[in-house]
């Protein structure tokens, strides 16, 4: 048997290892993120009916309205794919960890969300193609914070072993900055808040999940 084959098989095992000792806290995380998404519906809607008005942007107001829908779109499941993904097959002892951190993400923005009461600003894109999935999540006033750009910038922050994702993840979240304010899906405060907002979102879930990690 080649060293190769050996080694990965190791690496099989050692997988199946973590995923195993950490069973338990990975299915209340998975239990948790459900929990998070029916609260992100259930604000959704209500940001549907209750609509606020359009107040003036100081940014948005100098900015002309271009359509930047398929990096806005197309970028955000490659954020969360890789988010998940990456860990479920190369940190999967952090799994739970990090799954946990975004069931609190998702919780503190439905929050949020149900606070703010934000119409769409002017001259906002209308974003005519999306994949199936989003018609679920497609609230057209659930303004602050910035969903995107947070989601990229938690990744940031969690990403601590591995430079190449850490900053391509920050390098995301300043995208997402450029397409809200271009295409005026958001208010400057909907993006430059998600920072500070998902920077306490972070600790706060280090502080509840970080201590389950080897």
């Amino acid at each position: 048997m080649g060293i190769k084959k050996i080694r990965g098989m190791q690496r099989v095992l050692a997988w199946k290892k973590d995923i195993f000792e950490h069973r338990q806290q990975i299915v209340l995380s998975i239990i948790l993120i459900l929990i998070a998404i029916i609260l992100n519906y259930i604000s959704g809607l209500y940001t549907n009916e209750t609509r606020g008005a359009s107040p003036p942007d100081l940014i948005l107001d100098h900015l002309p309205s271009v359509d930047l829908s398929i990096i806005h779109v197309g970028l955000f499941p490659i954020v969360l794919g890789v988010l998940v993904f990456y860990t479920l097959f190369f940190r999967p002892a952090k799994l739970h960890y990090v799954l946990g951190i975004l069931s609190l993400y998702g919780a503190v923005k439905a929050g949020f969300a149900v606070l703010t009461h934000l119409g769409i600003p002017n001259g906002a894109v209308d974003i005519s193609w999306t994949p199936f999935f989003y018609d679920f999540f497609a609230f057209s006033n659930y303004l602050f914070f910035a969903g995107n750009v947070g989601l990229a910038y938690l990744g940031y922050l969690i990403f601590e072993e591995n430079k190449l994702l850490k900053y391509f993840m920050l390098f995301s979240s300043f995208i997402f900055v450029i397409t809200n304010l271009v295409m005026h899906r958001h208010y400057s405060i909907d993006v430059f808040a998600a920072y500070f907002i998902t920077y306490g979102v972070y600790r706060l879930g280090n502080f509840i999940f970080k201590d389950n990690i080897n």
